[in-house]
């Protein structure tokens, strides 16, 4: 019989411990090469799978957007001596000290550029006079799954079942051929990154890229290098080739996001490579060609924005081939069940708790609230009730203050001849926290008539 303290220490254990790690583990040598990772970094950052032994390649198992750009050059170019996580690793090795930080990193997860955030530590160890390292990796941003949406209640990860929403669907399949620019036109808080992302996955480009751009995030100098890229050199900081978005959706999708903020410049330099398909990298004079379908949105009129000669005209045309309009949350209420169900399913899998549910008082609320901020808002205030509420039934006390505020003209009339009784006013005192002025919005009386209300129950008390 074997002796369990054996097959404890044995590398087949090693290997099946560290297999079992829910964070992405690697081995650095004190030059800076991986000589080992564990195939979590593939449930992580959706890199390939790594086979325990072999020597691999940092980029490629972080899938990090400098290897994607950089070809077998991880390692090895200047964005590379800039990475933190190999840093972090080398610093370890040299001080011969524990160390740990939190650094953003920019992958390519199933098709997708995204920002992470990355949780690292090294620790230092040597073997035979050889020091190396070893680097625990965990992607904070992918620690919490999200919920899938249900294919009888949504559409690629949409929520909704409205008439509307069904009459978005049948547009999305009816375009799935087509290589057109659309443009989707909404409100803020819509959803209308997750259309653009249908309108992909739906398309013949679904296995290529889809590279979103938020086009009010970066001022214009750094959103030309991001959209064209630039040549090393090009301008201060410019320490190497950075491939431009359009260049990595090439025979995909480039998503452009608050397409509406783009500069007059930008504008013009877009609608050539619309045209055309070419462009020139900053600082370069070499032309570029790229095969990417454009879709862009904005949550402003671009009629409006082209009257007040904020917005080109040819280029409107060039981006609005395929209009789609999303509509408001207050213009699909009866989507709103659904789309609670979904959201605190997803909020009981982070919290790792059984599901919460809304009181019939609090659907109610909800469906009488004019929504504003559209579904962005509706998950916020979800998220808000799933922290307040103890047990795993919301009720109207757990929303947000504000709502009471917004809410008062939908929800409660107002009286002529406000009747308060002693129970309701406690009630709305309750609710509030104490605060009078909010328990008045609730109660549909002015705060005047609630002092009033309150005088005479302390007359009335001096009395007895």
């Amino acid at each position: 019989m074997i002796d369990i303290s054996e097959f404890v220490h044995s590398r087949t254990f090693t290997q099946k411990m560290l297999e079992s790690l829910p964070c992405a583990l690697l081995v650095f040598n004190q030059n800076g090469n991986v000589l080992d990772v564990n195939n979590a970094s593939k449930r992580l950052f959706g890199s390939v799978a790594v086979n325990i032994g072999s020597t691999v390649n940092l980029g490629s198992s972080l899938n990090c957007l400098n290897a994607y750009e950089n070809k077998g050059a991880c390692g090895s170019e200047d964005c590379c001596r800039q990475c933190e996580v190999r840093n972090l690793a080398m610093s370890s090795i040299a001080r011969d000290e524990y160390q740990e930080s939190t650094t953003q990193f920019q992958v390519i997860t199933n098709g997708q550029i995204k920002e992470t955030i990355l949780s690292l530590t090294a620790t230092p160890y040597k073997y035979r006079g050889e020091k190396f390292c070893v680097a625990i990796i965990e992607n904070l941003s992918a620690s919490v799954p999200q919920a899938v949406a249900d294919p009888n209640t949504g559409f690629h990860g949409i929520v909704g079942r409205n008439e509307k929403m069904l009459d978005l669907y049948d547009t999305i399949r009816q375009i799935r051929s087509s290589s057109d620019p659309v443009l989707i036109q909404g409100e803020s808080g819509t959803g209308k990154e997750l259309v653009a992302l249908a309108i992909h996955q739906e398309s013949t480009r679904a296995r290529r890229h889809f590279v979103p751009v938020n086009c009010s995030a970066l001022p214009e100098g750094l959103l030309e290098s991001e959209m064209f890229g630039h040549v090393k050199g090009a301008f201060t900081g410019a320490t190497y080739n950075k491939k431009g978005r359009f260049k990595i959706a090439d025979r995909g999708t480039i998503f452009l996001d608050e397409i509406s903020e783009m500069s007059p410049s930008m504008q013009a330099k877009l609608l050539r490579v619309i045209e055309t398909g070419n462009y020139e990298p900053v600082g370069s004079d070499q032309t570029v060609s790229v095969n990417a379908r454009v879709i862009s949105a904005t949550n402003c009129l671009l009629e409006t924005e082209i009257e007040k000669g904020r917005f080109r005209r040819d280029l409107y045309y060039r981006l609005c081939v395929i209009p789609v309009l999303l509509p408001p949350l207050r213009a699909r209420k009866d989507d709103i069940s659904l789309l609670v169900d979904f959201f605190l399913k997803e909020f009981a899998y982070e919290k790792r708790r059984r599901k919460m549910k809304l009181s019939k008082e609090a659907i109610t609320f909800l469906e009488n609230y004019n929504w504003p901020g559209n579904v962005r808002e509706l998950q916020n205030i979800l998220k808000y009730a799933a922290v307040k509420c103890q047990d795993n039934l919301i009720s109207p006390e757990h929303f947000p203050y504000y709502l009471f505020t917004k809410n008062i003209h939908q929800t409660v009339p107002r009286r002529r001849k406000p009747k308060l009784d002693i129970a309701e006013v406690a009630d709305a005192l309750r609710k509030t926290k104490g605060n009078k002025r909010w328990a008045a919005q609730i109660l549909g009386v002015s705060r005047s008539t609630l002092y009033r209300f309150f005088d005479r129950q302390s007359n009335s008390n001096k009395g007895m």
